[in-house]
Formats: structure tokens, sequence, C-alpha cells
């Protein structure tokens, strides 16, 4: 026993002492996530204040009795949700951008201290809001100043890096996958606690215990990740600016191709951003939406707590007995995702006022979408040559950023859907005290299905996805490159290059 003990501790020890950006990773989501949601609430609560709504009514929009409050703050909320994406699009375009090219100039370990910045000033930003409660809403805007220092994707993009320079190719996709793990864990884990939290310190624990959570990924960075790159003291700025890889990016995607194969590496960029497009789009207007029919926040966070687990149960699961035992291709995998995708949207829109049935019969179907982007990048990189595989992956990474288109036009749609006429006497016989409604059906039993325009509009986005998957199946002279299911040793999408240049010969490219 004691030298299987000595071997344990060494064993753990060792591990220990690899140990990284792992801790950073996942304290980081934590708050991400956590004052992600808060943020939201916030948004909802000052634009409810504003209003001049008494407090029990801010703080009991969900109730049925407060439909017509609630359509007039849920307009503006999505007013200001569309302008805060616009306003953060540009500068997070750009600073991604620009940091993707510093990464090997200024180093992986100054991009994530700069991302960490960013955030930093973000929570900020709601405390300061929250402290001058009687300020104009508009004021949140300045959440986006997290924008300009390359946000959540230049983050990811420098402990990506970082990792792949303190790894061998042997274990890279094993380091990669924790860190995945560790992403989705403490999303999860934020979304959850932040329901907890709200409940019992508000809004000023939330963004505390979250800018604390930044604050120390900062010093944890800074002090225990030892920077990747040798120090120069010639370091050109200028190579910055340099917009090369962009550009390699779109002549990759764009040149000339035997056999139709550029047709499918369009289609596959594509239904990849679409993928971006849809999720954030959909998921900025999700909480609104479950407000409408009653759910409080703490319910909305449990909901998503939940989530992240079935996501991470489905990925561990499922996801590789589909892959290993039954044999599914990679596109023919992200089109039956798809569809689940789809039916659970479905689900979700049926849902009626005051009930959780339904969404959380969802979760079965959401067992197997988590790799929808995984699957594609995959069967992206045994189309491309070898050497064109990771100039292609930055690029759709440079790419992220322009996602953020979907948040706006979700939010357009919500917006409008909230006064569409037809939906005028919906509205009028929820129970109000206002109205005249002389029908006898139960408050909680009516529902102005015009708020679901949103997730129609989901549907219609991931029907393109599906109809993009199943096209380069169809394909002929191409299907024969993507029906090889991706090993269960390169499930890591940042692992393809070498998994795909040490397996040439089961790949046949027209």
């Amino acid at each position: 026993m004691g030298v299987l003990t000595d071997r344990i501790i060494a064993r753990t020890y060792l591990t220990l002492m690899r140990v990284t950006v792992e801790p950073m990773v996942f304290f980081f989501f934590l708050a991400l996530a956590m004052t992600g949601s808060a943020s939201q609430l916030m948004y909802i609560a000052k634009v409810c204040h504003h209003l001049n709504y008494t407090s029990e009514v801010c703080a009991n929009l969900e109730k049925p009795e407060n439909q017509l409050e609630r359509t007039d703050v849920q307009d503006q909320v999505s007013e200001l949700q569309t302008i805060s994406t616009v306003i953060g699009f540009l500068p997070a375009s750009l600073s991604t951008l620009l940091l993707c090219n510093a990464a090997d100039i200024i180093g992986r370990k100054s991009v994530m201290m700069v991302s960490i910045f960013g955030y930093t000033l973000h929570s900020l930003n709601f405390i300061v809001n929250w402290i001058w409660k009687d300020g104009s809403p508009y004021f949140l805007l300045f959440e986006n100043m997290h924008a300009i220092f390359g946000g959540e994707t230049s983050l990811t993009i420098g402990y990506v890096l970082y990792i792949s320079d303190i790894t061998s190719h042997r274990n890279r996709t094993f380091r990669l996958t924790v860190v995945g793990v560790l992403n989705l864990i403490g999303k999860g884990v934020g979304v959850y606690a932040s329901g907890l939290v709200m409940d019992y310190i508000g809004f000023y624990g939330t963004f505390g215990i979250g800018i604390a959570l930044i604050i120390f990924c900062g010093l944890y960075t800074y002090f225990y990740v030892n920077e990747t790159l040798a120090s120069s003291e010639n370091i050109s700025f200028a190579a910055v600016f340099n917009l090369t890889n962009v550009v390699d990016g779109f002549k990759i995607v764009l040149k000339r191709r035997e056999g139709g194969e550029r047709l499918i590496i369009m289609m596959l960029v594509l239904s990849f951003l679409l993928v971006g497009i849809q999720f954030l789009g959909y998921f900025s207007l999700l909480m609104l939406y479950f407000q409408q029919l009653g759910w409080t926040y703490s319910q909305y966070t449990l909901y998503c707590g939940i989530s992240t687990v079935v996501g991470l149960l489905g990925s561990s699961t499922l996801v590789p007995f589909l892959i290993s035992y039954v044999g599914l291709s990679d596109m023919t995998f992200a089109v039956v995702a798809e569809i689940s995708v789809i039916i659970s949207s479905v689900l979700i829109a049926f849902t009626k006022p005051g009930t959780m049935v339904l969404p959380y019969i969802a979760y079965i179907f959401g067992l197997i979408t988590s790799p929808i982007g995984t699957m594609i990048k995959s069967a992206l990189s045994k189309v491309v040559e070898a050497d064109e595989v990771s100039r292609v992956l930055a690029f759709l990474g440079m790419m992220m950023p322009f996602c953020a288109v979907g948040p706006p036009i979700f939010n357009l749609v919500y917006r409008d859907s909230l006064q569409w006429e037809w939906c005028d006497q919906t509205r009028a016989n929820i129970g109000h005290p206002n109205t005249t409604s002389t029908t006898e059906t139960p408050e909680y039993e009516k529902k102005n299905w015009c708020i679901t325009a949103f997730i129609w509009l989901g549907i219609a986005v991931l029907t393109l996805r599906t109809l993009g998957c199943a096209g380069c199946v169809l394909m002929p002279n191409i299907s024969s490159c993507l029906v090889t299911p991706l090993p269960l040793e390169a499930v890591s999408v940042y692992q393809v290059k070498d998994w795909r240049s040490h397996s040439t010969e089961g790949h046949h490219h027209p």
C-alpha cells in the first residue's frame, strides 16, 4: 500500500506541475457566465426603473398581471441590446484581428492579459451603473469597452496557442480537451450560481464576485503562467497590422479547385458562421422569452445550468458512441445534430406560459448538439490540403466576431414582434387590470405567439445549416472525403491538422 500511495502522490504532483492556464480558464468563464447572465437582468431592471414603474412591478415582471409593463420594458431592452451589439461589433472584430497577429509578437500571455483587463472594465461598468441607478440605461452600453481589448475570442486564441506551444503532438489533444471541458463547466456553474447569488446578495454581490474572479485570473496569469515566446527588443508593431493571414484565408477558401471542392469549402465555412449567428442571436433573447412565459430569473439560470450538464454528458457518452461504434461520418452526424436542434427549438416555441415541461424535454435532443461546430471544422480539414488546415482554422477564428450580426437581427425581430397588430388582442386578454376582456380563459393559458418569431427565425437558419451539411455529403466526388468518421483521438478540432497529416492514406482527394 505504501508503494501504491507514493505512486499516486507522485503522479498527482507531476500532474499539478503541468497545470498552467487550466484554473484561469475555469474561473474566467465562470465569472463571465455569472456576470453575463446578471447583465441581462440589469438591463431589464434599469429600463424598468427608468420608465418609472414601481419596485414591486419591476421585481415581478414575469407575472401575468404585469404583461403590458413587461412588453414596454422588453421593447426598450431589445433596442438597447441591438445598439450594444452594433457598437461592439467593429472594435471586437478589429481587436481580434490585431491580437491574432500580435500573439506571435507580444506573446500569448500578453494577449490573455489584455482580454482579462477588458473584462475587468466590463464588470466594473455594471457595478457603477447599479450604484447610479437613476442614470440613463444607455450608460450600460459602456460595457462594450471590453470589445476594444479582444473579448472572449482573443482570450481563447491566446490560451489555445499557449497550450500548443507547451505540449507535444501526443498530449496536445488531451490538454485542449481538458480546457474545453473546463470552459463549459465554468459557464454552467457560473450561470447557475448567478441565480443563487442574485437571490441573496443582488447585483453588488454578483458583479463583485465576478470582478474578484476576473482579477484573480489576471494575477494568476501574470505571476504563474510563463510566456512561451522568447522576448525580443526588436518588436515590429507594424506586423500587428499585417492582415496577411486574413488574405491568405480568403485565398484558400475561394481558390479554384477540382471536382467542386471550392463549393464544398464555401458551404462549410458558411455553415460554421451560421452556427455562431444562430447561437448568439437565439440565446441573447432566451431570457426575455422565458420571462414572457412567467419564468423567474432563478428558474432561467437553473435551466441554463442543467443544459450545460446535459451537453457535457452527451459529448462524453452519446457522441463517442455514435462516432466510434455506429460509425457516423462527420457531416452525417452534423445533419442529425442539426435536426435535433430544430426539434428542440420547436418544443421551446410551443411551451405554454407557466409551464416548464417542454423545455426540459428538449434536453433529450440537446445531448448531441454541442459538437456541431467541431464536426464542420473536421470536415473542412479533410477537404483542404494538409498545409492549408491551420490557416483555414485560423481564418474561421478571425471570422467569428462577424457572428455578432446575429443578436441585432434577432433582437430587431423580437422587438417588432412585441408590437405586431394581429397580436394586440392576445395581449389584451392576458389578465391585465386595465383590460375589458370577458373571456374566462385562465391567465396562464393564453400566449402571445408573436414572441416566438425569433425562434422560427433561428429554425430557418438551422434549416440552412442542415441543408449545407447535407449538401456536403451528397455532392459527387466530394463525399468520399467526408464519410470517414473523425477518430476519437482527434476529437479536438485543434488537433485535426496533426491527425490528418499522419493519416492521408485513408483520404482520397479528387
